[in-house]
């Protein structure tokens, strides 16, 4: 391919300046050019000259335009007839200011660039955290009228927030006491293996699902895409009512997400009738929910399908596994339905005081508890992002105003030569319009990257968070609120500067001392802003890195563990403790055998729910002998097999743990905590003491079972990191008392540091126990990570937010010194001449520097400790006097103060005395 010639070269640029000027002016613009550089014939060098014609083409039009007064002179007699429009004048008027603001941001490309990058980090930082308060916190669930919503929850006996699931026996009873007010319905949790209808035999995987009475997801007003709802044949039964039955007699009915739909079934358009095997047993596909249903919003958020809830004839009123939900009727209120309730409990609680003493009842609105959680770092993040937006705002004016000051003398010249006060105010004013709008689309760009990569690290903690986007309504208030926010900052430094006299304009660059003591209250506010900023960071930084490092309980380094459920139909009765229960020990004790023998494994055990990750069964407990009636103890119910203990650390504290003998046939034992032995047993001082003691469950009646105390193991932490450990027992497989317990976790600890294979393990487990239903392996290391991601993600989020304005400080410390080196630099000559050393000049512009930074660093830990109330609801185990915070705050504002002086002091102290003197 040949080069294009010098003519094709001329060719281009004559048709470009053509365009903008016509053929008359188009050689001048070739000629400037010309000048400048004669073109090269290099692609990059042709693109590069046609932007130079552009600019210069636009230029002379602009110098070249008739002011609005020429306009309006006549030639030839008759001044209206030559006249134009006013409103075009207007126009011509904007047009023309807007192009030159435009150049003269092109000639400063600097300044320009330092002002955009200055907005578009604040925008980015604002758009995307309020995209994200607004998507979480205040955007109306997906739901039909979601503010006639309820949530209903048991309550304890001190008044806690834990929101508790109910019984059976309480659902039914508030329902029928709550038919006027609202209508009731609730879902329990269920994770099916769903499998082949051919092949029952072949591997199956776990599928979180709710078992649901008939009236919940008709309640939500969400209509299906494809097929139906249940329908009344499938509601639950009351405990009176005679089994009902299901939309077919042999199978059992189903509504699957659309998720499920797509990627399990095929996303065939004939699903609706089709059969699914759910542990074993036939469903029948009724319905396709739609791809953004998701219910409940606080709770098994990750469900993917529904089946019916059947509470049986005779439903218990002690168990509570049930997730109660309402809907508001027609004119009812909130309140309304919580006092119905509360009498109903009530009466409840005097009828069966074994098990309801203590408790109450609560009622929520249903968008509460999914966000009750969230709404505090959020709203921390909040604050940190319009504390950024304002650093950017504080900054930008910072700089508009030394631009302003250093176009003293051009302006006073524009003015002499006849140029309107106004014209030149419109003028600075469209500088920052420019400046607001070009940031404010760029920030809005960076923050759909922000966005994404917050909702990577946060998306699984943080409540609705996959679902935020950057609405374009957001995208559309930024920008208007830039474009308002541009012409105030322009338009009061513009409308001070434009209107003061022309002698003192003429003095150009000189100092002013009311100008420099602006300058230095808008860096100090600046670093008062930073200074908040990483305190903030600082404290929540300190509270991760303790959450991150507490102590644990149990070791989980190289541990997978692996979630699995036995099908009814597949259980082995055998070693049930009660005639008819189901126990899945036998099942388990086969399996660890098989997987002990593994080369891979160096210990295995299992657990009904894993500490941090699973549910949690409570129960009441009591020490016999020692207990009243009323001095139970709440607890958290495990069951485990002997060797769960090895697999993870577990530290014994006296006694010992679990062994192969301790069988069905054998006397009942239990392990407990530390925190239970202190509960049951509180003036006992040693553990020893309390191994052999026996524990009665549920009442201290002499047909209450009864177990000895074998061992005490120390706390482990069960829930959320920042809750206290709490009273937790642990019972073998073995003689476990819950019959409903089909589920359990396997744990592997790998041999020499190694972690099990994945993939075999689950061929394994497959071929071990045909038809398990399998879930996904994880390392204990990754589910401790991910119960911690929205503090780490807040940590980060904020680190980074205190590094931004960290910068934006010291460039505006930077803008500050080095105008004012400027203004002093005759004042700085002539020290040098009479002898000063050049430290000392020097160290003018750090005093100077050190001097703003303090202030700033004393407004801004005033009002991070004003606010020091609200930030320790969000803090673990850190106070605000922590003095690696402020030391290292102290430490940071210090850097940033030297780092904005160092330039503008070293080049005060360089100064040639001469040249200074001569030029002033």
């Amino acid at each position: 391919m040949s080069r294009p010639s010098k003519e094709a070269d001329r060719s281009l640029l004559l048709r470009i300046a053509a365009a903008i000027l016509g053929p008359e002016m188009a050689d001048e613009v070739l000629g400037d050019l010309y000048q400048e550089a004669p073109p090269a014939s290099s692609r990059r060098s042709r693109l590069a000259l046609s932007l130079r014609a552009v600019h210069l083409a636009i230029a002379i039009r602009a110098q070249r335009s008739p002011a609005p007064v020429e306009a309006a002179q006549t030639v030839g007699g008759d001044q209206h007839s030559q006249r134009a429009p006013k409103g075009s004048q207007t126009w011509a008027v904007i047009g023309q200011e807007l192009i030159h603001a435009w150049l003269r941001l092109v000639r400063a490309p600097a300044y320009s660039a330092l002002s955009l990058l200055t907005v578009a980090i604040g925008i980015c930082g604002a758009v995307a955290i309020l995209s994200v308060v607004n998507g979480v916190l205040l955007r109306p669930l997906n739901f039909d009228a979601p503010e006639e919503l309820m949530a209903v929850f048991t309550t304890e006996r001190d008044g806690n927030e834990l929101r508790n699931p109910s019984s059976p026996a309480d659902f039914l009873d508030w329902k029928r006491a709550s038919g006027d007010i609202a209508t009731l319905a609730a879902a329990t949790y269920w994770a099916p293996g769903i499998g082949p209808i051919d092949n029952p035999d072949s591997s199956v995987e776990k599928i979180v699902g709710l078992r649901v009475t008939v009236g919940l997801l008709s309640m939500l007003g969400v209509e299906p895409i494809l097929g139906r709802l249940f329908s009344p044949l499938s509601q639950e039964f009351s405990s009176t009512a005679e089994p009902a039955l299901h939309d077919r007699t042999d199978t059992r009915s189903a509504v699957v997400s659309w998720h499920t739909w797509q990627n399990r079934l095929g996303g065939r358009s004939d699903v609706i009738g089709k059969e699914i095997m759910l542990d074993g047993t036939r469903h029948v596909v009724i319905g396709v929910m739609p791809k953004s249903f998701a219910f409940p919003p606080f709770w098994a958020t990750d469900a993917e399908l529904w089946a019916p809830l059947e509470l049986g004839v005779d439903p218990t009123r002690g168990g509570r596994f049930l997730r109660v939900f309402a809907r508001l009727a027609s004119g009812a209120s909130m309140s309304a339905l919580g006092e119905r309730l509360a009498t109903v409990h009530q009466d409840i609680s005097v009828e069966h005081p074994e098990t309801h003493t203590g408790t109450g009842v609560a009622v929520e609105r249903l968008k509460e508890p999914m966000v009750s959680g969230s709404r505090a770092p959020l709203l921390m993040l909040a604050t940190g992002s319009l504390i950024l937006l304002a650093l950017m705002a504080t900054n930008l004016a910072g700089l508009l105003f030394t631009k302003g000051i250093e176009r003293r003398g051009m302006l006073a010249t524009q003015l002499a030569l006849g140029a309107s006060r106004r014209r030149l105010t419109l003028g600075i004013m469209f500088e920052s319009l420019i400046l607001m709008i070009g940031g404010a689309i760029a920030g809005t760009a960076l923050a759909l990257v922000a966005l994404k990569a917050f909702q990577s690290l946060a998306a699984d903690s943080v409540p609705r968070l996959a679902g935020v986007v950057i609405e374009p309504s957001t995208w559309l208030i930024s920008i208007a609120t830039m474009a308002l926010l541009g012409l105030a900052i322009g338009f009061f430094p513009g409308l001070r500067l434009v209107f003061e006299s022309e002698n003192r304009l003429a003095q150009g660059a000189a100092r002013f001392p009311r100008a420099e003591r602006s300058r230095r209250l808008i860096v100090a506010a600046e670093i008062a802003l930073t200074t908040g900023l990483l305190l903030l960071a600082g404290f929540v930084g300190q509270s991760f890195q303790r959450l991150a490092g507490q102590d644990l309980g149990f070791e989980i380094n190289h541990v997978t563990t692996l979630g699995l459920d036995v099908p009814d139909d597949r259980l082995d009765a055998a070693g049930s403790m009660v005639e008819g229960d189901q126990n899945i020990a036998p099942q388990l004790d086969h399996l660890i055998d098989e997987l002990a023998a593994l080369p891979a494994v160096s210990s295995v055990g299992a657990i009904n729910h894993l500490p941090l990750a699973g549910d949690l069964w409570r129960g009441k407990m009591f020490a016999v002998g020692f207990s009243a009636p009323d001095d139970d103890v709440r607890t958290t119910l495990r069951v485990a097999t002997p060797g769960y203990a090895d697999v993870m650390a577990l530290r014994l504290l006296a006694g010992r743990f679990f062994e192969p003998s301790d069988r069905s046939d054998s006397e009942r034992v239990v392990v407990i905590n530390r925190a239970l032995a202190e509960a049951l047993w509180p003036k006992r001082s040693r553990e020893g003491t309390v191994v052999g003691s026996m524990i009665a469950q549920d009442n201290l009646d002499d047909d209450s079972p009864r177990a000895k105390v074998i061992g005490i193991i120390d706390n482990v932490k069960q829930s959320l990191l920042e809750e206290p450990a709490a009273p937790e027992i642990y019972f073998p497989f073995s003689q476990n008392p819950y019959s409903f317990a089909r589920s359990a976790t396997v744990v592997l600890r790998g041999n020499q540091g190694g972690v099990v294979d994945a993939t075999v393990l689950m061929e394994f487990v497959t071929k071990a126990i045909p038809g398990v239903a399998l879930g996904k392996p994880q390392s204990l290391q990754h589910i401790v990570a991910g119960d911690l991601s929205d503090e780490r993600a807040r940590t980060l989020v904020l680190l980074l937010f205190a590094a931004v304005a960290s910068l934006l400080a010291t460039t505006g410390l930077f803008g500050v010194l080095a105008f004012s080196a400027a203004q002093r630099r005759r004042e700085f000559g002539l020290r040098l001449a009479l002898g000063s050393p050049r430290p000392e000049v020097a160290w003018l512009i750090l005093r100077e520097g050190v001097a703003v930074a303090a202030g700033g660093l004393i407004v801004g830990a005033a009002a991070a400790l004003a606010l020091g109330s609200w930030l320790q609801t969000v803090l673990y185990e850190t106070s605000l006097s922590e003095p690696a915070v402020w030391g290292g705050v102290l430490l940071t504002v210090t850097a940033l103060a030297i780092a904005g002086s160092l330039i503008p002091a070293y080049r005060a102290s360089r100064t040639d005395p001469t040249s200074a003197l001569n030029r002033y």
